[in-house]
């Protein structure tokens, strides 16, 4: 970037939050922080986040000052060292992405198969209902270039009432047609009319506001000067409280072992705060309650470090449980409505009182969007200042108040309107505070006794991140043209929103989850203090997994790691990465139904799906395809197959395995055509029947789960195409190779399946015949008498020609891809030479086929 340097613009951020919190930061943390080393792991230290503000440059100050945190309490555990700390540059902007570039077994947040490795908390379909998703969004209101962010939190029903509409809607399937109608109800009222019935409702929505009106506002005023966090005493009647004199955990120093900590937190930003903790070696417990949803995804890179527990306390039996945990806890989190725990007995001045009673200072830290009033506060404090406080909010609410969204719009998308930051970024800053406040509590309570509230905020976050000012425009041009390139700036419902693949990044780490059965993917510390193991004592795991007892938690090996420097990679990029993202996923284009990509100009029931595997899924196909060896009929039966899945040949000579014996697959050449194929799990029997077997997982996943998540039709009692099949899901694969311009002739496959089938490029009956083009990576779906009385055939061709709309062309013209027509409106026939072509049938009550090109 011209004239910028990432080094000098995150000291100054870390020179003014030092400033902004000289009053709630001991000494000793801000020396250490003013010495913190700041690097960058690409080594010129490149902005990298699609937004005008500072975000890596605010990050990284106070990660500075969590790191010189855990240097002083290292010190006080283990003696005083002069320990060099540095803080990397792309890491702290990957922990502002965290939930999003996460994966579990190689599949990130929208992948669509991702569901089948969680738990569902999202109990009132808030988030998997298209419709009900979309009650939490920016509008525009009944006064034009006025905007309201609704926001129905997990619940949904509420606020779509709130405007006149259902909670439910089974017809609202289309992403623009569910924003329309939602926007058309919000515009029959003014922001002052939405604000009344926000707060009559008790809902989380809010006018978005300029910058500029928000400083105006007497709430944003008592924002404007305060530390992104707030510490202060609660009692001073316990005596000092020394850190546990733990030793090296699994060989490496942990300045936090042996503190407990309760998170009672949902979402990003307070569960934030507990990984951070977790990161340090401190026992976290996140309890939840079960009749309340949660993000599933967002739990996966959340948990990481804990135990989770579920508990309603609503009932004197998980009371019970909670106040036995709360005996020995060192730091509660509160990440709920302030005065929605103290409700229910655990708010500050409660958890005070246990405290005095035990002889054993705590630390209280409470998290939420627009910043609980301190104790010391709260009784003189005005009724506007209490509902300021008392107002629920998510990320998006704090960036519509605090003037984010009006910047993002403005001045990174050229927009006249609000955008709301595609990610949780505030959620991640917010966590970071409410980790610094705890430390500072504990510090405070080892030094002076007593016990500490700290109080952190979504917007006290966003206030921080603003009065450090946006980029100048010779530094913010280049920016936007950047990723404008890449296309994030494009309408739709996507936009910027996850990462595809993060597989080269040096910055991540891998490891497996007993709790989840499955890989996980996460971002390593920004970080590193000489001497000191930061890391995770356990792999992540869903909400309620644990019993909740402190004593005797496993460790698994390997998660820590000690300072050292990482290696200069250039393709570490989070830029490169979001590119990434917005690349591959733009590829993957699936109908909400499979209604929505029926064929309707052929007789009977067809559908079409133009990208329904990514590059990277159809290279992985591709590999797995090439894979199967030809086994002579000399090879022993006792061969050791290096493959776990069932496998099959033509003549199989059966091979043991530890439970079951498996065939061997190999490729099958047609006496006259000469083409060859394989088949999953086997052939044809003598009798012309299919046997009954799995298929091997690599044509399972993404293939089947996929497909079987799409209804038929809009409505929540509509089946997926298998549902009346005998096994529920395909069950039978061939896989055919066509050289380049080669064909297959009409025929139809007999009896052996159920009456539908796939086919590729031509079908039709002997009196009629129908053309369907096939793009690579598409899907199709045929049923009924496409199967029983139509042949299907590939015509010999080496080029795709006549294809275009109209009589004799194409019947699927209107759900190929935009590129594809326009290619072929252009004239140019679709060449087959050069290029070979698989095509994979899947037989079982339906049959579909998709093509992948070499």
């Amino acid at each position: 970037m011209p004239n910028y340097s990432l080094k000098d613009g995150t000291a100054s951020a870390l020179s003014a939050l030092l400033q902004r919190s000289r009053h709630g930061i001991p000494d000793p943390f801000i020396a250490r922080a003013r010495h913190v080393t700041f690097h960058s792991i690409e080594g010129d230290g490149r902005i990298s986040t699609p937004c005008p503000f500072k975000e890596t440059e605010a990050v990284s100050a106070l990660k500075a000052v969590e790191a010189a945190a855990l240097a002083t309490i290292a010190d006080l555990k283990y003696g005083t060292e002069k320990r060099s700390i540095t803080v990397d540059f792309e890491r702290a902007a990957c922990f502002l992405f965290a939930a999003y570039i996460c994966e579990i077994d190689g599949m990130n947040k929208a992948h669509p198969n991702v569901k089948s490795k969680l738990i569902d908390t999202d109990l009132l379909k808030a988030q998997s209902i298209l419709y009900r998703r979309l009650s939490a969004n920016l509008y525009e209101t009944g006064t034009p270039g006025q905007y309201f962010h609704l926001h129905g939190s997990l619940e949904a029903t509420a606020a779509l009432n709130m405007i006149g509409l259902e909670g439910h809607r089974p017809d609202m399937t289309g992403y623009h047609d569910a924003i329309n109608l939602i926007e058309s109800h919000v515009k029959k009222f003014t922001t002052d009319e939405l604000e009344k019935m926000n707060a009559e409702k008790r809902q989380a929505g809010v006018t978005c506001l300029k910058w500029e009106n928000f400083k105006r506002t007497n709430y944003g005023q008592s924002k404007l000067e305060q530390s992104p966090w707030l510490i202060e005493e609660l009692e001073m009647t316990t005596p000092p409280t020394p850190f546990p004199s733990l030793g090296p955990r699994n060989g490496k120093l942990r300045p936090l072992a042996g503190i407990r900590v309760i998170e009672m937190c949902r979402i990003i930003a307070g569960p934030a705060i507990g990984r951070t903790l977790a990161e340090y070696g401190a026992d976290v417990i996140k309890v939840t309650p079960p009749h309340l949803s949660d993000v599933p995804f967002f739990q996966v890179d959340g948990n990481m470090g804990k135990h989770t527990l579920s508990l309603d306390l609503r009932t004197l039996q998980d009371r019970s449980k909670l106040d036995s945990l709360l005996a020995t806890a060192d730091i509660f989190i509160d990440g709920y409505r302030p005065g929605s725990l103290a409700r229910l007995g655990y708010g500050y001045g409660a958890l005070t009182s246990l405290a005095v009673s035990r002889g054993k200072g705590l630390v209280y830290i409470s998290e939420s969007c627009f910043g609980a009033l301190p104790p010391s506060a709260e009784a003189n404090a005005s009724d506007e200042a209490k509902a300021w406080a008392q107002r629920p909010g998510w990320q998006q609410i704090a960036d519509c108040v605090s003037g984010v969204a009006w910047a993002q719009g403005t001045e990174f998308m050229d927009l006249n309107e609000p955008v709301v930051p595609p990610f949780p970024m505030s959620d991640y800053g917010t966590g970071c505070a409410g980790a610094i406040a705890a430390l500072t509590g504990l510090y405070k309570r080892a030094m002076q006794g007593g016990s500490w509230w700290g109080g952190v905020s979504l917007v006290g976050y966003d206030v921080y991140l603003m009065s450090l000012g946006l980029y100048e425009p010779e530094v913010l041009e280049p920016l936007k043209a950047d990723f404008k390139a890449a296309g994030f700036f494009g309408a739709g419902e996507g936009g910027l929103r996850h990462n595809d693949s993060v597989d080269e990044i040096e910055n991540s780490r891998e490891a497996y989850s007993n709790a989840y059965d499955a890989k996980v993917k996460y971002f390593k510390s920004a970080v590193r203090i000489d001497g000191i193991g930061i890391g995770f004592d356990r792999m992540t795991r869903p909400n309620g997994h644990d019993e909740g007892e402190w004593d005797d938690w496993e460790v698994d090996q390997g998660l820590i790691i000690t300072a050292s420097r990482p290696k200069n990679i250039p393709s570490v990029s989070l830029s490169n990465i979001l590119k990434s993202i917005k690349k591959t996923m733009d590829t993957l284009n699936l109908p909400k139904t499979l209604q929505d990509a029926q064929i309707t100009t052929l007789p009977s029931a067809a559908y079409y799906i133009s990208t329904f595997i990514t590059p990277a899924e159809e290279a992985h196909l591709l590999q797995k395809v090439h894979i199967p060896p030809h086994v002579p009929q000399s090879t022993p039966s006792s061969l050791k197959h290096p493959f776990p899945f069932p496998l099959t040949s033509p003549n199989p000579k059966l091979t043991p395995s530890a439970d079951k014996f498996r065939p061997l697959p190999t490729w099958r050449t047609l006496p006259i055509s000469h083409r060859r194929l394989q088949a999953h799990p086997s052939p044809l029997t003598a009798t012309n029947t299919l046997l009954d077997a799995p298929l091997p997982p690599w044509l399972t996943e993404p293939i089947i789960p996929r497909l079987l998540s799409l209804p038929l039709f809009p409505s929540p009692h509509s089946d997926h195409i298998f549902h009346a099949s005998p096994h529920g899901a395909p069950n039978h694969v061939l896989i055919n190779e066509y050289r380049p311009g080669q064909g297959i002739m009409p025929h139809e496959d007999g009896g052996a399946y159920f009456p539908s089938c796939a086919r590729e490029l031509g079908l039709g009956t002997r009196k009629q015949k129908w053309r369907v083009y096939l793009e690579p990576r598409s899907l199709l779906v045929t049923a009924g008498g496409l199967y029983s009385e139509c042949l299907h055939g590939i015509e010999s061709v080496g080029v795709d020609e006549g294809v275009r709309d109209g009589e004799g062309g194409v019947v699927n013209w209107g759900l190929l891809r935009e590129e594809t027509r326009r290619e072929l409106e252009g004239g140019r026939g679709r060449g087959r030479g050069g290029r070979g072509a698989r095509e994979v049938k899947i037989m079982g009550k339906e049959g579909l086929a998709f093509t992948m090109e070499m």
